[in-house]
């Protein structure tokens, strides 16, 4: 019993020894690989780190935002550094609507978000194209039978070799959306700057009515003590003197509704700008703007210039090299697998080879899928270049019915309504007062003013618009979204 027990324990002491060496051989070559692979993975790996945002920073930071700041000055004279492009500066130091239009390149908030936006598209140019990452494998078997050596380990790293030239193109593909991106940035900076004319009009326009308004009310005051004094000594009768208090109140409250526009028209200006309700921006008014002078040839114009167009074009640029990375996704890549097993208590290297064969599926899908893509993407930038072509000759017939309007007014129109106001007043001062008379006189003198500053403010929203459509000059230096990508792109649209 006892030499029995001794037998059955010398026999688990030698298992457990076989098994030991066997074990020790097998993870020998599974540690050194596996050390080697986690050292690398340790090396290459980013650590994650927190970044709690500080709204309280940031309001402060919005506060302190200011036209005339050494960050605007900066960014100023990046923009326009070798440019042709001249910002007007206003006589009396006041921002002008030229110096705003670089204040909301800076600082408007739809600008921040697409220029972030336009972050990750650069990211995943800066990491496209990059090699999958090798595969360790670990296997390990033993035999249920008695043997020698039941235990068989085999362990690999595969490697995906792009013989197919799929990265190059997936590289290609990231570099396109993200010049794509800057594009589309360089359209939204030039309709923010569009934004910026239409609301600097508009803001000018109310100022203007409010300036009328209070030389309207001036000069009713000076009629309204004439009328006084009729009605003092009996020259005229109360109740017809009573119709100029009327208007004067009617018209006092008339400039509170404007000086109300004024307000909501310069908070809409600073929300484009980017600045606080509170900054400082001292504006100063312009409600005239200079037709274009080469809308004679506004197709070549359009072609060339247009943001709209030059966005779509990148993003056909992108549907090409989609459809060409799914054609070359057909093409399989080659995966080497070397390695090392051990079995039967011998040490073997391994070298595995795959290559998928296309046969059946060969990315049929997404080849189609890619394909209608760039059928749709030619399909949109055709018809919004007729699009385009259209709204010109739309802007052109508005703005040719505004000017017309405009001159009428102008050289017709003004001249009589004040030579009827200078006629009626200087027999009011003689001491014949035609009440009616008088205060129709002025009533359209000053409704005549207040169509003649929105015509004005029509005609410069309407060359604005068409400016809009030819886009800005290929000389324009503040191009700051596409700044070295647009060389040939230029070419293509000629």
């Amino acid at each position: 019993m006892l030499s029995a027990a001794r037998g059955s324990s010398y026999t688990r002491d030698l298992l457990r020894m076989k098994l030991e060496l066997a074990l020790s051989r097998i993870t020998r070559s599974a540690y050194f690989t596996g050390f080697w692979f986690a050292a690398l993975m340790g090396t290459g790996c980013q650590t994650y780190a927190p970044k709690p945002p500080d709204l309280r920073a940031h309001h402060e930071a919005w506060i302190d935002r200011h036209p005339s700041s050494d960050e605007i000055k900066r960014f100023a004279d990046a923009l326009l550094e070798g440019g042709t492009v001249a910002v007007s500066e206003s006589p009396d130091g006041r921002l002008t609507v030229d110096q705003a239009e670089i204040v909301a390149l800076l600082f408007n908030a739809d600008l921040r978000l697409a220029r972030a936006r336009a972050g990750i598209a650069q990211a995943s140019a800066d990491y496209s194209g990059l090699w999958d990452d090798p595969v360790l494998s670990v296997g390990l078997e033993r035999m249920l039978s008695s043997g020698p050596h039941p235990w068989m380990a085999m362990t690999s790293v595969g490697f995906t070799l792009p013989i197919s030239g799929r990265l190059e193109i997936e590289k290609q593909r990231a570099t396109a959306a993200h010049h794509a991106a800057l594009y589309a940035i360089y359209e939204q900076e030039w309709q923010i700057r569009v934004g910026v004319r239409r609301a600097w009009i508009a803001w000018s326009a109310a100022m203007l009515k409010r300036d009328v308004t209070l030389d309207f009310l001036d000069g009713l005051d000076r009629i309204v003590d004439i009328v006084t004094q009729k009605e003092q000594v009996g020259e005229l009768a109360r109740v017809q003197g009573r119709l100029f208090h009327i208007e004067h109140a009617q018209r006092r409250n008339q400039l509170r509704d404007i000086e109300g526009e004024v307000g909501e028209h310069e908070l809409a200006l600073r929300q484009l700008l980017g600045l606080s309700p509170t900054a400082d921006i001292s504006p100063a008014p312009q409600i005239g703007v200079d037709r274009p002078t080469d809308a004679s040839e506004a197709s070549v114009t359009i072609r060339e210039q247009s943001p709209r167009l030059r966005t779509l074009l990148a993003e056909y640029d992108t549907t090409e090299r989609g459809l060409e990375l799914a054609i070359r996704r057909q093409y399989p890549d080659l995966t080497i697998s070397p390695g090392y097993n051990y079995e039967d208590g011998t040490n073997r290297l391994l070298f595995g080879l795959s290559l998928p064969l296309p046969i059946f599926n060969r990315n049929q899908q997404q080849v189609a899928e890619a394909t209608a893509e760039r059928e749709q993407a030619l399909a949109v930038l055709e018809t919004t270049y007729e699009s385009l072509m259209i709204e010109y000759a739309m802007a052109e017939v508005r703005l040719g019915a505004i000017q017309d309007q405009y001159d009428r007014m102008r050289s017709t129109i003004i001249p009589m309504v004040d030579l009827q106001y200078e006629e009626a007043r200087r027999i009011a001062e003689l001491g014949e007062v035609d009440t009616l008379l008088l205060l129709d006189t002025l009533r359209r003198q000053y409704e005549t003013k207040l169509e003649l500053i929105e015509l004005e403010a029509k005609r410069s929203t309407a060359i604005v618009r068409m400016r809009e459509l030819l886009g800005p000059p290929q000389d324009d230096a503040i191009a700051y979204g596409i700044r070295g990508h647009d060389a040939s792109q230029k070419e293509r649209l000629k």
